[in-house]
C-alpha cells in the first residue's frame, strides 16, 4: 500500500516563511548597525576636532612661550589669548579666540591695530571656546564642540 503524501504547500509556505523572517532580521541587523557606526563615526569627528582645536592652541603658546608674551584679553566681549612677538623692534600680536561658530585665529596684527573679529583664519567649528589665566603661570583652555562635549586643557607656561 502508497503511503499518502501530505500536501507540499504547507511545508513550502512554511520554509519560505521562515526564510522570509530570517532576511527580515538580517535586514534589521544591518540597519541598527549602521546607525550606531554612523552615531560613533560623528562622535569620533567631535572629539577629533575638539582635541586638535586645543592641541593647535597648546603648540602655538609652548612654541612663543617668552616671558611676558603669552597673556588674555577681553576685546569687544570676546576672550582672547594673545601671543606678542617683537620683530626688528616692533611688537606683532598673535591673538587666538572664538567668534561666530569657529576658533579662529590672526596672526602678525602689529600691537596697536585694531582688526575685526570675522578676519581671522578659522582652525575648528566649536560652540564655545574660553580661555582663563589660573595664576602660577597656568591657562586653562576649554573648547566646547558642536555636539556640546566639553574639553579643557590646563597649559603651563615655561617661562
Amino acid at each position: 500500500m502508497l503511503k499518502q503524501r501530505k500536501p507540499l504547500a504547507v511545508d513550502t509556505i512554511f520554509v519560505l516563511a521562515m526564510i522570509c523572517v530570517f532576511a527580515a532580521s538580517s535586514l534589521m541587523v544591518v540597519l541598527y548597525g549602521a546607525r550606531v557606526y554612523k552615531n560613533i563615526m560623528a562622535d569620533t569627528d567631535n572629539n577629533y576636532h575638539t582635541r586638535t582645536g586645543l592641541s593647535y592652541v597648546t603648540n602655538k603658546i609652548r612654541s612663543a612661550d617668552v616671558s611676558g608674551s603669552v597673556y588674555t584679553i577681553k576685546r569687544d566681549g570676546v576672550d582672547m589669548l594673545v601671543i606678542s612677538e617683537h620683530l626688528e623692534g616692533t611688537e606683532y600680536l598673535h591673538c587666538i579666540y572664538y567668534y561666530d561658530g569657529w576658533l579662529r585665529e590672526i596672526m602678525f596684527v602689529e600691537a596697536g591695530y585694531s582688526f575685526n573679529l570675522r578676519d581671522g583664519e578659522r582652525i575648528v567649528s566649536a560652540e564655545d571656546f574660553t580661555v582663563r589665566e589660573l595664576g602660577a603661570g597656568f591657562l586653562l583652555l576649554t573648547l566646547k564642540n558642536n555636539g556640546g562635549n566639553v574639553l579643557s586643557m590646563a597649559v603651563s607656561l615655561r617661562s
